[in-house]
């Protein structure tokens, strides 16, 4: 483990380590015989290809959980299409609650104006990206619970749809 930066162990009692510069997530099994060692068994570090990023991007880790059907979620700082989902083979799925940019007016002028804008400017224009997860969990239900940048609290069903959000 070069630097761990999240941890989570599953109720089967296997323990998932976010290992931000190891670009990976390490997954360990405690051995039966003495508690107090554990064993690699597999990492996950995600294909570019399967995952549609860009080659360039890290994979940088900072946050793991595990649902009660072993599906691994994972936090990259470079990604903002949500969190990585991985099957418990530790094959990737899909992204999970991938954000939208906000449409706020600065955006919407951003839209209207491009047409008419020099290469230049376009180029010095700031760019709209969408908030990324900021944290997450999975309550007791088996629900998942995200923490999203600006606030905003969402209690997510199994088929993605929020179940409640609560902005304070």
């Amino acid at each position: 483990i070069k630097e761990a930066e999240g941890v989570t162990v599953g109720n089967d009692g296997r323990i998932y380590i976010a290992d931000t510069k190891g670009m990976r997530i390490a997954i360990f099994k405690v051995s039966e015989d003495d508690p107090q060692k554990a064993s690699l068994i597999n990492e996950i570090i995600p294909d570019p290809e399967e995952t549609h990023q860009d080659g360039d991007l890290p994979f940088d880790v900072c946050k793991v959980i595990v649902d009660n059907r072993h599906n691994l979620y994972a936090i990259a700082r470079s990604n903002n299409m949500g969190a990585f989902v991985f099957d418990s083979e530790g094959n990737f799925k899909r992204f999970f609650g991938g954000n939208e940019v906000e449409q706020t007016s600065e955006v919407v002028m951003k839209y209207l104006l491009r047409p008419f804008l020099t290469q230049a400017q376009l180029e010095g224009m700031t760019t709209s990206t969408p908030i990324n997860i900021a944290s997450f969990d999975v309550d007791r239900e088996g629900f998942l619970c995200l923490a999203k940048a600006g606030a905003d609290f969402v209690k997510v069903g199994i088929g993605g749809g929020s179940i409640c959000i609560t902005r304070e």
